[in-house]
């Protein structure tokens, strides 16, 4: 207790000398001061961001995809990370099968000398280990089952596994979801000497902060645009307030600390977030400003700028300043801003997220032009007649009338089938810029009574399934079929008694004792007529069900077709022309 109270006091006298050193307004960088790169504390880094939304069978979120956005902005624009080795997945990509596939990439990918963090927000849960009173906790999909957590989800026995088949020096888990059973491997050390940075990052390192203890439930507020853990994670990192000696590194101790204290506050003793480490190695992580060496630290951040985002598209994007949405769109010009790193994400519906981490220096303007990327394009379905059937990539998206549908940027295969109307081709979509693509339909062709009577006359019930009646098709077809079926089968017992009577009829001709044969003859001969009576109830049957079949075709409602699709040219089942060899009538049913 005594030794762990000197650590407390040594790392608290030690925050307060770096405090005082380096006053604010003036921002230092013990990298840049000891000439150490951040390259020499990690050769590259990784990261893995989850979010989950909507659950098929927990329930829904409301800020977890916007809390893996925000962590990934934080990461990519200030803390070095590249945006190639960032694996982003949402909603319902966040399968475990594909989760799994996530964590090998990262033990493929990775080297002894890199760093990874694994983000996750989402659902957790926490039950007793069978025959243990341990607390076990899990990580659950979006493909998750209460009921099935063993095989549905992913374990944090699972989690350890995978963090130590990950090469990387150091591998950090932010889990923004509550639950117990973290399966510590070692206790929390923080006796470092904090002047050696690339020390305490030579060892590899495995640790986990979640958001809170199990039964604890996780905090949204749509005030803060994320949960309690993700806000005050950010607050830490994007704003630095977790680097408490102010040298533009954060360590983990320093980070959760800020995480703990500032989450319990903001849930009023909510949620209480937890830390542990997942292995006994003894190294740190280190999140590393990559602005700490630039000489922009040696300016007097007291006083404002200015920053203009100009009105080149897109026009009325959303304006996020330090992940926070301010009131007005783009193009914004000369918005007054504190002097010092601002990190800047602009989004509109349609194109992938800009972001970027500028400095505003006092008195100047800073402009930003975004490159935007587009992402999706608007399909509208009001062409279509009604009750359409449409299928989009395989697919089904419902019947017509359909609300305008968003597709990503690419190309996709939509498929409608129109009652009343001949089966149509796919139809291939390019999606290349923002605007609204109107479905365009081919020639549509009308179905006729002709084809319909045709494929009944071939097929008992087939003419139905063309007419789109599958219980009347399924019928007429599983009546006919019986009936055929029992009257082969009487034809090939009928082939059996003929040869056993006449064999009959020879033994009783052939008999020195001709009244020891009758019976057997007559019993078979008995048999014979039994037979031809189930073959010819068999053959009418048949022919009944045969003969509905088409009087159901004749009989049935025509189907209404719309002229304004087909433009009152419809293609004729009978061709009136002139042949090569001369005048004559040419007539072609198309099936």
């Amino acid at each position: 207790m005594f030794l762990k109270q000197n650590r407390i006091i040594f790392l608290f006298i030690l925050s307060m000398s770096f405090s005082l050193l380096f006053p604010e307004g003036v921002t230092r960088g013990l990298l840049k001061n000891a000439n150490i790169s951040p390259k020499d504390i990690y050769s590259n880094q990784w990261a893995l961001i989850i979010g989950v939304n909507q659950y098929t069978e927990y329930p829904p979120l409301r800020f977890a995809v916007e809390d893996a956005k925000s962590i990934q902005t934080t990461l990519t624009t200030q803390y070095g990370f590249p945006e190639e080795n960032i694996e982003f997945i949402t909603d319902s990509d966040a399968t475990k099968a594909r989760i799994e596939d996530a964590f090998y990439n990262l033990a493929e990918k990775t080297n002894k000398n890199d760093a990874v963090v694994i983000f996750f927000a989402g659902h957790g849960e926490t039950r007793k280990i069978t025959g243990s009173d341990e607390d076990l906790g899990y990580l659950i999909p979006v493909d998750g089952k209460a009921d099935s957590l063993t095989r549905t989800t992913l374990s944090m026995k699972t989690i350890k596994i995978f963090s130590n088949e990950i090469p990387a020096k150091s591998v950090l888990f932010l889990v923004d979801a509550c639950y117990g059973g973290l399966a510590a491997a070692g206790q929390y050390r923080s006796n470092r000497n904090l002047d050696i940075v690339k020390g305490l990052t030579k060892d590899r390192s495995r640790m986990i902060i979640t958001a809170g203890k199990k039964d604890e439930l996780v905090v949204e507020n749509e005030k803060w645009g994320h949960s309690a853990f993700t806000s005050v994670l950010i607050e830490g990192l994007q704003d630095s307030k977790a680097d408490t000696d102010n040298d533009g590194i954060i360590l983990t101790y320093q980070l959760f600390a800020f995480i703990q204290s500032n989450v319990l506050k903001l849930t009023e003793g909510g949620q209480t977030p937890q830390f542990n480490q997942l292995s006994t190695d003894e190294g740190e992580f280190a999140f590393i400003d990559q602005n700490i060496i630039s000489d922009l630290f040696d300016v007097d951040l007291s006083g404002f700028g200015f920053l203009t985002i100009p009105s080149d598209e897109p026009f009325g994007a959303l304006i996020k300043i330090n992940d926070i949405l301010i009131d007005k769109k783009t193009p914004l010009i000369s918005e007054k801003l504190n002097s010092g790193y601002h990190t800047i994400t602009i989004s509109k519906k349609g194109y992938k997220d800009y972001s970027k981490r500028v400095f505003i220096t006092p008195n100047l303007t800073e402009t930003i032009i975004p490159i935007m990327n587009l992402i999706e394009g608007v399909v509208s379905f009001s062409n279509l007649p009604n009750f359409s059937n449409v299928n989009i990539n395989g697919k089904s998206i419902g019947s017509t009338p359909l609300d305008n549908i968003i597709l990503e940027k690419g190309n996709h295969t939509i498929e409608v089938n129109i009652p009343g109307y001949e089966k149509l081709p796919p139809i291939d979509l390019n999606i290349e810029s923002s605007i609204l693509y109107p479905l365009t339909l081919p020639r549509l062709v009308p179905k006729t009574k002709t084809k319909a009577f045709m494929r009944s006359a071939v097929i008992p019930g087939w003419g139905q399934r063309y007419y789109e009646e599958p219980v009347k098709s399924n019928s007429f077809g599983a009546a006919a079929l019986l009936s055929g079926l029992f009257c082969i089968y009487n034809q090939v017992q009928y082939s059996q008694l003929i040869a056993d009577y006449d064999k009959a009829v020879a033994d009783y001709q052939n008999s020195g004792d001709p009244e020891t044969k009758v019976a057997s003859m007559l019993d078979i001969y008995n048999q014979l007529e039994v037979n031809e009576k189930n073959t010819n109830m068999g053959t009418y049957v048949f022919g009944g069900i045969y003969t509905l079949n088409l009087i159901d075709i004749i009989l049935g409602k025509l189907f209404t077709s719309s002229g304004g699709f087909s433009d009152g040219k419809v293609e004729s089942d009978v061709k009136v022309g002139i042949t090569p060899s001369g005048p004559g009538f040419e007539i072609g049913i198309r099936f």
